[in-house]
């Protein structure tokens, strides 16, 4: 699946880049911006038609420098092979939740994560999913850059945390679905660009559950979540006629 992904995915890429109308001279000055070895194009008899390549060329670069050309394009985030997993997401098939939460609110983020497990659910908690012989940041940049859902967990701590900052403008600027969430207790609202979204109030953890699938269901993940955790099944119980 990913062979065929990443052939059709250059194949649109490629396109783009045609659209450019470069001449040859600006076509390699692009590509030798990103450090790409540049491959000529021949014609049916191996002659050399003077011209680069721009398929083979992007066959021929590795992994980050197809994703750099493609991010010039807004298009690094709908090619799943381009994606750079965190350790505790590498192979995993569940739906990826990054939770965001300051360092006294880890407890409140184990909870969640534990109780969105079972609904397959694998969520990414930064304390506690880096391996100590990983690169902290590198992991979180990882974990960002391919998560599928963003839940932020409010409280005056979080307002505080550069880093919390940091990762609600990650999510608001890669247009990852966002959930927040505030205690029933402090009633801490989202901030800034955040303070538009309608915050869930946590109550109880059953219900705050509930809540949270119910909204991916409803959201833009509803298909990707249906096939990897289908919902109950409703059975219509009127007599049809």
């Amino acid at each position: 699946m990913k062979g065929r992904e990443k052939i059709n995915f250059i194949k649109k890429l490629s396109e783009e880049i045609k659209k450019e109308d470069w001449n040859k001279a600006e076509i390699a000055e692009f590509f030798e911006s990103h450090e790409c070895e540049l491959i000529n194009g021949y014609d049916d008899y191996g002659n050399n038609l003077g011209i680069i390549d721009v398929t083979r060329t992007l066959h021929a670069a590795d992994h980050d420098k197809i994703q750099e050309i493609a991010s010039e394009y807004d298009l690094e985030r709908s090619a799943s092979f381009l994606k750079s997993y965190p350790t505790n997401w590498i192979e995993n098939k569940n739906l990826k939740c990054f939770i965001s939460h300051a360092t006294e609110n880890k407890e409140v983020a184990n909870l969640l994560k534990e109780e969105l497990s079972s609904h397959k659910i694998d969520c990414f908690v930064a304390h506690e999913d880096i391996k100590p012989s990983k690169k902290w940041q590198k992991e979180i940049e990882k974990a960002l850059s391919s998560m599928d859902l963003f839940i932020s967990i409010h409280t005056e701590y979080f307002n505080q945390s550069n880093w919390c900052q940091q990762e609600v403008g990650f999510a608001l600027a890669s247009k990852t679905e966002i959930i927040s969430l505030k205690s029933s207790k402090n009633k801490i609202d989202p901030t800034a660009f955040l303070g538009e979204i309608q915050a869930f109030t946590w109550r109880d953890n059953t219900k705050i559950i509930d809540d949270i699938i119910s909204y991916i269901r409803d959201s833009s993940l509803g298909e990707k979540y249906e096939k990897i955790n289908p919902g109950p099944v409703e059975i219509d119980d009127e007599i049809p006629f």
